[in-house]
């Protein structure tokens, strides 16, 4: 099977439990543009990475990076190895909250996920009312 991964983010993640006892992900309004009162500015959201192809019967590394438009990381985390879950599935979702997250500029930021080597990006924007000027 191909190895694949979709980046979704959005606004929040609901956890619910199905019929069946399973526990299920819910996103909360799926975005592709954020519109901040002003900039610079924190920001909670969730990314959801869906993934098909990986083993899960053994570890694999995971790790993230969100850049700026000047491609400065934002926010990251370097690759960390996922325990090994004893079973592969078609399908498996890794979901992280971004809490209260600097965004210091406006324009269009990327989201880099490094999965065993494999690289996957989403692009996404930021957009802002007010600019306020600040230095570093």
């Amino acid at each position: 099977m191909e190895k694949m991964c979709q980046i979704i983010i959005a606004e929040g993640n609901e956890q619910v439990i199905a019929p069946n006892g399973a526990v299920t992900n819910r996103l909360v309004q799926p975005v592709l543009a954020f519109r901040l009162p002003f900039v610079p500015s924190a920001l909670s959201f969730h990314v959801m990475f869906v993934t098909t192809g990986y083993t899960f019967k053994e570890g694999l590394s995971f790790g993230f990076n969100i850049e700026d438009p000047e491609g400065n990381s934002v926010f990251g985390q370097a690759p960390q190895t996922i325990p090994p879950i004893g079973q592969d599935f078609d399908n498996f979702n890794l979901n992280l909250d971004v809490k209260n997250t600097a965004f210091m500029k406006v324009g269009i930021h990327t989201i880099i996920a490094t999965i065993d080597g494999d690289v996957y990006k989403l692009r996404f924007t930021i957009e802002a009312d007010k600019i306020y000027k600040y230095e570093d």
